[in-house]
């Protein structure tokens, strides 16, 4: 589970040499909104450089609205530059296309799944993404007691957290 943003990478490539065109990536809710839950949020801060397609979320709306971002914040990177994702793109066996689907939520405890519409030779379906065979599990960081972020190193961000007992 993650809490106020989930970020999954897809990296999608075709099985032969024939060209799939990716028609649209969408995020679907899969059950019921439920309130966020109660706890301590611990974050660890890190990243590094990255070259994907971006996509955001936005899990508050029903159904969750997917929007193309060229900036934002990934993997704990702020303000990064992003490369937006523009409908359609081709793919095959020697040619992949990398996605990041970026979930935010501010209100709920949701769980969620990546659809993937794909077309090729005169076919076309959905392929569906999850996590492990299960909805990826998003919270809402609404109502946590505490906040306790750490940097990779093992140290305590203190800027970042707050009512953190260490």
């Amino acid at each position: 589970m993650r809490v106020n943003r989930h970020e999954v990478l897809l990296t999608i490539q075709g099985v032969s040499d024939a060209k799939v065109v990716i028609d649209r990536i969408r995020v679907v809710v899969v059950g019921l909104r439920r309130a966020p839950l109660i706890g301590t949020l611990v974050d660890i801060q890190c990243g590094e450089p990255f070259e994907y397609r971006y996509l955001e979320a936005n899990l508050d709306k029903n159904p969750p609205s997917v929007t193309s971002k060229t900036t934002g914040s990934i993997g704990g990177e702020r303000n990064a530059r992003l490369d937006p994702a523009k409908f359609p793109y081709q793919v095959a066996i020697d040619e992949a296309e990398s996605f990041v689907v970026s979930s935010v939520i501010s209100k709920y405890d949701v769980d969620w799944r990546v659809e993937v519409d794909w077309s090729s030779q005169g076919q076309s379906g959905t392929i569906e993404v999850y996590d492990n065979g299960q909805p990826f599990r998003t919270t809402s960081s609404s109502s946590v007691s505490a906040t306790c972020a750490w940097w990779d190193s093992g140290l305590l961000v203190k800027e970042s957290s707050k009512n953190c007992q260490t």
